[in-house]
């Protein structure tokens, strides 16, 4: 099966705001194509969350219930559950601990901490296996 290393464009119902969202995310990210679903779920998440704070600002924060008692508007909960939905799929994605993969070729890849701790301290794992078992030690 050919790779296809064609970017992708975002969807066309996104805001144009979500549209460059998508867009840089995209270029500055190596995303698989169960990502780029997450990603496009967020930001149908963040277009919702700002139409309901438009409406809320058009109508105002509350309303009257059929009773006249004041109640909060409904497009206030939709707001509140459209943030926290794009929030964990953003952090399904990895961006609030950093663990997207960049792109980069295979030879730039970032070298986990402990692996560059161990080289820094040790002289790498042929140093820690020669320390341990001698300098003689093959491995099976």
């Amino acid at each position: 099966m050919a790779e296809n290393n064609k970017t992708p464009t975002p969807p066309e119902h996104l805001s144009e705001e979500m549209k460059t969202f998508y867009t840089s995310i995209v270029n500055k990210y190596n995303l698989e194509a169960h990502r780029l679903i997450l990603l496009t779920r967020a930001c149908e998440c963040l277009d919702r969350a700002e139409q309901a704070r438009k409406q809320i600002e058009a109508e105002g924060l509350t309303t009257k219930d059929r009773y006249g008692s004041i109640k909060p508007h409904p497009c206030v909960k939709m707001e509140i559950d459209s943030k926290s939905a794009a929030r964990l799929l953003l952090h399904e994605l990895g961006f609030d601990t950093g663990t997207i993969p960049q792109k980069t070729n295979m030879k730039n890849q970032r070298v986990p901490r402990w692996k560059q701790e161990l080289e820094e301290r040790e002289g790498g794992m042929a140093a820690l296996i020669a320390k341990r078992y001698g300098p003689d030690y093959k491995a099976p």
